[in-house]
């Protein structure tokens, strides 16, 4: 593909885009189950509209997605609030951060977390105008309605799934981007290691009064330490290869000791493991700012 230039370009492929997003609602309308599966795919090709695109057209393209979504789905529109719309906004978002060459961690944690928010309130929307209880949804689909830590799931799995859509469209939109001239932007953030270090903390203090909060400062650093691990490890592929295997070993943990034990405590004990590549980090940035002093 190649980047849309005049008015009738821009146009069209918006449209195209805006008829998908339609389609996807009034198929998840009737078919709830593939609802998961398009919130995956569908960021993706907002992305794709704000690259090839030009910015000033993008508010044509969000309303006409927008507008099509809402009637293809009018008989079940809580459908397009909770699914839908997060996924048209969040991929918006990611591709003016990408054009923006914001580096790839904040696009990583920002769209996600826009993700997450817009999840949130779209639960207590649809709670408050249909009465349909999306947590109790989420839990029934895990087959975890009756666990005690239900909030804490929930939240841990709109964030993951915020992750997952992430994740899935930077490694798709990462190979269309030599084609516009452009490159997602690895470059690391030198005082990472020591957010992620401090996230630990307070998560590891507010667990036992505010769990959902805690675990999720705990992914956020689970995320900013494997990626400190692809510094250290200038080898790229060893480098993602420990960052998929961390996550999904620490996400693996969440879930076993949540559902088998019941305990909520043992995934926070596992990611221990990541302190000591943090707490290296860290130092070395301590002693860089001390150089540079020195040096002035």
């Amino acid at each position: 593909m190649r980047k849309r230039v005049t008015l009738i370009e821009n146009i069209t492929f918006m449209a195209i885009i805006a008829a998908f997003y339609a389609i996807a609602s009034l198929i998840v309308s009737f078919v709830p189950a593939l609802s998961l599966l398009f919130m995956l795919v569908l960021p993706l090709l907002s992305v794709l509209v704000v690259l090839y695109c030009e910015n000033k057209y993008l508010i044509i393209y969000f309303i006409a997605a927008l507008v099509l979504s809402l009637i293809a789905s009018i008989h079940n529109l809580y459908v397009s609030f909770f699914y839908l719309i997060p996924a048209l906004i969040t991929g918006i978002v990611m591709g003016l951060l990408i054009k923006a060459k914001v580096t790839s961690s904040l696009v990583f944690l920002l769209t996600s977390f826009i993700q997450v928010g817009i999840s949130f309130l779209g639960i207590v929307f649809i709670r408050w105008i249909y009465e349909i209880d999306i947590v109790n949804s989420i839990l029934s689909l895990l087959n975890l309605t009756a666990h005690p830590h239900k909030l804490t799931i929930v939240s841990v799995f709109i964030l993951l799934m915020a992750y997952a859509q992430t994740a899935l469209s930077l490694i798709i939109v990462e190979d269309e981007l030599p084609k516009l001239n452009l490159e997602i932007n690895n470059e690391y953030i030198p005082y990472t290691s020591l957010i992620s270090l401090s996230l630990y903390i307070i998560g590891a203090l507010i667990l036992a009064f505010y769990p959902p909060i805690a675990y999720i400062l705990v992914f956020v650093y689970i995320y900013l330490s494997l990626t400190s691990l692809l510094f250290i490890y200038k080898n790229e592929q060893i480098g993602k290869k420990l960052l998929i295997t961390g996550f999904a070993l620490f996400v693996v943990s969440f879930f076993a000791s949540s559902v088998l034990l019941d305990s909520i405590y043992v995934p926070f004990v596992f990611g221990i493991i990541f302190i000591p590549s943090d707490t290296y980090l860290v130092v070395k940035y301590i002693k860089t700012c001390r150089k540079r002093r020195k040096d002035r």
